[in-house]
């Protein structure tokens, strides 16, 4: 095989990776929007908060105080995970 046909299928290989590359490129900054609006619609940033009052309850509080390091309230959290 000659020189000038080995640099010719390099550089036909070359291009068609380039080629390729470029494509991939395109359709991922294509996509890129769509995702992002699609996230957002999904996550609700498009649409205005409802604010309102109302009343709800009633609530009970259950804890128990500790004081120590965080590895030892395994112990404090089954307590009061019984009620």
């Amino acid at each position: 095989m000659s020189v000038n046909k080995i640099s010719h299928l390099i550089n036909h290989s070359n291009h068609a990776i380039m080629k390729k590359t470029v494509k991939i490129i395109i359709i991922i900054l294509l996509l890129l929007p769509i995702v992002f609006l699609a996230s957002g619609y999904y996550l609700g940033i498009f649409f205005t908060p409802e604010v309102k009052e109302q009343s709800m309850g009633p609530y009970i509080y259950l804890y128990e105080e500790y004081t120590g390091d965080y590895k030892n309230t395994g112990l404090v959290f089954e307590r009061v995970n019984r009620y």
